[in-house]
């Protein structure tokens, strides 16, 4: 698939088809959003309670029926400093837009998809959701993966993609859903 090894060559460790029907969900990870430990719980339109509620963001996802799924993943790198993790995650998401960027303009992708991304949509500066304004772009809105409630463990290994949390990896994931072009 043309789409992996695009992933590949940005420099994902890892890039996967995966099946839709493959994701489960756990409603339980909406308490790491409600923990707001990232600042935008309640200040974005990609993130709860603004998205929507977990039955409504599984249904989004259950319109499709393929994933690509990307991960960025550091091995021997302490997970609990957060200052490292902000930037492998920034390097992560900058590299995401890029990959998403391309296979939608190159129409290897179709346009009509699902983003699901590590963290909260980064298409403004500062989300208006702050200011009460409405979203400029609300067909272009990515939420999260805790979000969508998704268990990225089983999801990892049901992909074939080693997933440790053991505390010296650091890893973040984002996926594009679709349905065959």
């Amino acid at each position: 698939m043309e789409a992996i090894t695009k992933a590949l060559e940005l420099g994902f460790t890892y890039a996967k088809k995966v099946l839709v029907e493959d994701i489960d969900f756990s409603p339980e990870f909406r308490v790491c959003c409600e923990d707001n430990l990232c600042g935008n719980y309640g200040a974005s339109y990609s993130c709860p309670p603004l998205c929507g509620t977990v039955e409504e963001m599984i249904a989004r996802t259950k319109k499709y029926k393929y994933g690509l799924l990307i991960c960025t993943a550091c091995e021997g790198v302490d997970a609990y400093d957060w200052e490292q993790a902000d930037l492998i995650k920034a390097d992560h998401i900058q590299r995401q837009n890029m990959l998403m960027k391309e296979l939608l303009e190159g129409g290897i992708l179709p346009s009509d998809g699902l983003p699901i991304y590590a963290g909260a949509c980064s298409l403004c500066e500062t989300c208006r959701a702050k200011e009460g304004k409405p979203c400029p772009m609300p067909e272009k809105v990515a939420c999260c993966m805790s979000a969508y409630c998704i268990n990225v463990t089983t999801l990892s290994e049901k992909a074939g993609i080693p997933i440790s949390w053991d505390g010296d990896q650091i890893s973040f994931y984002s996926m594009y859903l679709y349905n065959e072009q």
